[in-house]
């Protein structure tokens, strides 16, 4: 097994997209500590494998999530969903447009 680093892409109770410099294939399995900008001192240490490899981009299917990883990414995407349903869509688009 090897640790993974790179930018998370996309993320689910179940997986996790992140971009990164790694010779990966598919079927390698990995480590991963995942923290989060809303709380960088909280870390979710998780193992998975590397189901697809395209470029710098990896999706990791996840082993066996624990229900506190679980819990924060479903907590985070009703946050996200109750701004959304808040805010014009044109404003939310452009936020996320800018962010990058």
């Amino acid at each position: 097994m090897c640790w993974a680093r790179g930018r998370i892409v996309d993320v689910s109770a179940g997986g996790i997209r992140i971009e990164g410099d790694h010779g990966w294939r598919a079927g390698a399995s990995v480590f991963l500590d995942v923290c989060f900008d809303a709380t960088p001192s909280q870390h979710h240490f998780l193992t998975g494998f590397v189901r697809r490899s395209t470029g710098n981009t990896f999706a990791i299917e996840l082993d066996e999530p624990p229900t506190s990883f679980e819990a924060f990414v479903i907590d985070e995407l009703i946050a996200a969903q109750m701004c959304v349903a808040a805010w014009p869509r044109a404003a939310f688009a452009g936020g996320i447009r800018n962010h990058r």
